[in-house]
C-alpha cells in the first residue's frame, strides 16, 4: 500500500506509543521494522521522524535508550574497522554493538570531513613551521655572514693602520738612509 501523507490521528500516536514500548530490545532500542509491520500504510521512516519529533519528548526519557557521545575510542575502533573491513555498515554493525549501520555510516562521513579538515589545519600548520625555520636558518646564515664580513672588515682595518704605522717609519727610515750616505 501507498504510504500515507496525512496527519496523524490521535489513535495512531497512542498506537505508535504502544509498539514503540512493545517493541524494545534489552537496551531499550525500538525495533523500528517490527513497529513498521503495525503500520502497513506508514513508511518506517515516517514513524521514526514522526516518534522523535513529536512524541519521545514528552515521554519519560529514561523508558527509551538515550543517545551517548561518541567516544574518541569508538571513533578510533570505526576507523579501523572501516580501513579493515571497507564501507560495508552492515557488516561493522556486529563489531559495535548499540551502533546502527546508518549510525556508523553518518559517524563514518562526519569524521572523514572532520579529519580532512583536521590534517588541512596540520599540513598548513606545518607549512608555515617550515617557513619559519627555513626563515630563522636564512637569518641564522646571514647573521654568520655579516660577523665574518664584519671580522675580516676588522683585519682589513688593522692591515691598513699598521701599514699606516709603517709607512712613516719607512719614511723616516730612507730619510735617515740618505743622511747618512
Amino acid at each position: 500500500q501507498k504510504p500515507l501523507k496525512s496527519k496523524w490521528s490521535d489513535e495512531e500516536k497512542e498506537h505508535l506509543i504502544r509498539a514503540t514500548t512493545k517493541y524494545m530490545n534489552g537496551e531499550k532500542q525500538v525495533l523500528w521494522d517490527k513497529v513498521n509491520l503495525e503500520f502497513p500504510n506508514r513508511t518506517k521512516s515516517q514513524l521514526k521522524t514522526f516518534f522523535f519529533n513529536n512524541l519521545k519528548p514528552k515521554l519519560d526519557p529514561t523508558s527509551y535508550k538515550q543517545n551517548e557521545a561518541w567516544q574518541p575510542s569508538n571513533d578510533r575502533l570505526l576507523l579501523e574497522l572501516v580501513e579493515k573491513h571497507g564501507k560495508k555498515w552492515q557488516t561493522l554493525e556486529s563489531f559495535m554493538p548499540g551502533c546502527s549501520a546508518k549510525q556508523l555510516k553518518l559517524r563514518y562521513f562526519y569524521l572523514e570531513k572532520h579529519l580532512k579538515v583536521v590534517q588541512t589545519t596540520r599540513k598548513s600548520s606545518n607549512q608555515r613551521e617550515e617557513t619559519e625555520r627555513s626563515k630563522k636558518k636564512k637569518e641564522a646564515e646571514e647573521q654568520l655572514l655579516d660577523k665574518e664580513q664584519e671580522q675580516v672588515l676588522q683585519m682589513i682595518r688593522l692591515l691598513l693602520e699598521q701599514q699606516q704605522v709603517r709607512e712613516p717609519m719607512d719614511k723616516h727610515k730612507s730619510k735617515r738612509n740618505d743622511f747618512t750616505e
